[in-house]
């Protein structure tokens, strides 16, 4: 025979259980208040807008043509450069312009009434680049995101050496690549939109004109190019696609920006962009470095 007790709870214990569900229910309408306070904050403080920003400053150029010389060839110019870029709430998107035009010297460069004769170049740079990054990770702990995307550059970097005062070559490097792009975004004054931004490009593949020289005036492609027909064209076509077996390349940016007014503000930003190219087979190498110390003004909108 079994017997069975039943205890009847008292009304202290009925109230005690009905002030926990309170709490409970209240902490759990106090925590989806918040992280709904959460999304709408994000949402707002990442706006999609749109920057313009004009930078110019320092520009370090140093440069070795295993085709032209030994010898290092180092020079410094302050650069023009503009940015457009688009910040979404899911991707960023960026279109940037660079040029330069600088005089470059070695260790064993003459002047004459302070001007150039001997063991120096004239430098020309230009640069286009667009990337597209999409948003992977959210950190609102830190007011920071991850992004991840491409990025399509193509460059040209071409020299005019001389020797002496009427003796002189050309040498160039001319590049279209495809690689991929990694980019950090930290958010500092919700109200003003001020960033820092580190941006990095590694390029996966390569078209290249103007390669496989193993001398200044002479290349297997020149070698075969009718000189009746369109030499620009030729050259174009006779380009090679180039991965890492020949180029070795990326680009590094850091840059803050900081808004005095709604749409007004200033950058400050470290780019590097380094190279390292075989002009032929696995001979004559260029290796190249720009380090850009610049300052901006942005305009948001």
């Amino acid at each position: 025979m079994f017997i069975s007790f039943h205890v009847k709870p008292n009304n202290n214990e009925l109230h005690n259980k009905y002030l926990m569900i309170r709490k409970i229910t209240a902490i759990f309408i106090i925590l989806s208040c918040f992280n709904t306070a959460i999304i709408a904050q994000d949402s707002l403080e990442y706006k999609p807008h749109h920057l313009f920003v004009i930078n110019t400053g320092y520009s370090k150029h140093i440069i070795r043509d295993d085709i032209i010389s030994p010898l290092i060839y180092k020079g410094a110019q302050a650069p023009i450069v503009l940015n457009y870029k688009y910040f979404g709430n899911k991707n960023q998107q960026a279109f940037t312009f660079y040029y330069d035009k600088l005089e470059l010297y070695s260790s064993i460069t003459k002047k004459i009434n302070n001007v150039p004769h001997s063991g120096f170049t004239n430098n020309f740079n230009g640069l286009i680049e667009y990337t597209y990054n999409k948003k992977i990770y959210t950190r609102r702990q830190y007011n920071s995101k991850f992004f991840i995307g491409g990025k399509l550059l193509s460059f040209i970097n071409f020299r005019d050496y001389y020797y002496k005062e009427s003796t002189n070559a050309v040498s160039l490097e001319q590049m279209t690549s495809v690689g991929l792009n990694l980019l950090v975004e930290k958010k500092f004054n919700h109200a003003k939109n001020d960033y820092l931004h580190f941006n990095m490009n590694i390029p996966l593949f390569a078209y290249v004109i103007l390669n496989e020289r193993y001398n200044v005036h002479v290349s297997e492609k020149f070698d075969k190019m009718d000189l009746n027909k369109n030499i620009g064209w030729q050259i174009f076509k006779n380009g090679n696609i180039v991965t890492f077996n020949k180029l070795f390349e990326f680009q590094t940016e850091l840059s803050y920006s900081k808004f005095i007014s709604k749409h007004l503000g200033f950058e400050i930003k470290h780019r590097f962009h380094f190279y390292s190219f075989y002009q032929y087979k696995d001979l004559f190498q260029v290796r190249y470095v720009n380090n850009q110390y610049l300052i901006g003004l942005v305009i948001i909108i």
